[in-house]
């Protein structure tokens, strides 16, 4: 995995991989601090290590490193193919955890695995890869849902430009209980604007 990762390190398509997953994390050890500082008892409470979490959304999309660049970077409407393809990034992600991750604590690694295959689960079942709903998805990979829709909405992207931050704090607020786990989008509403808008492009 590192050989694949330090060739790609030119790739302006990898370079904004590694901008928006450094991005994510941070906004992910927001979310999971402001989880660890609720009433013990709130959802998901004993879950919640930000470090961890945090770990793991910089690792979330490690599975694009496979996905042909010209499908990263294409700046139209992906075919249906092509969407297949990038879809595979999360299990993907996934395998490349579990075969490299050999000295990482059981637990944690089992986080890791998690965030990289269910962050595009959606919470009423409409995501990928396999369709999980609610709590069939994981706690962490929940968090990262939110976080990683956020970057992915604020900052330009291949396929749109990026919207504003109040804009992408209405759609979220939007998919509560149908795209994203209500209370983790609750709590993420809650941050203080100035967390998320401190990371440039």
């Amino acid at each position: 995995m590192n050989t694949i990762f330090l060739m790609q390190m030119g790739n302006p398509a990898m370079r904004e991989l590694i901008a928006h997953s450094t991005r994510t994390a941070l906004y992910t050890f927001y979310l999971a601090t402001e989880l660890t500082g609720k009433t013990r008892g709130a959802p998901g409470h004993d879950r919640c290590d930000p470090q961890l979490l945090a770990l793991a959304a910089l690792f979330h999309d490690i599975g694009k490193l496979v996905v042909p660049e010209n499908i990263l970077e294409k700046p139209q409407r992906l075919t249906s193919e092509e969407f297949r393809i990038i879809q595979t990034h999360t299990v993907a992600g996934a395998a490349m955890i579990s075969r490299t991750m050999v000295n990482v604590p059981l637990a944690a690694k089992q986080t890791m695995e998690d965030i990289c295959r269910f962050h595009h689960e959606r919470w009423d079942g409409s995501g990928y890869p396999e369709g999980r709903k609610g709590e069939e998805i994981p706690f962490g990979a929940r968090i990262v849902a939110i976080c990683d829709a956020y970057d992915a909405m604020v900052h330009d992207r291949a396929y749109s430009r990026a919207r504003s931050h109040e804009s992408a704090r209405a759609i979220i607020s939007e998919g509560r209980g149908a795209l994203f786990d209500s209370y983790l989008a609750d709590v993420f509403l809650s941050l203080p604007s100035r967390l998320l808008m401190i990371c440039p492009a």
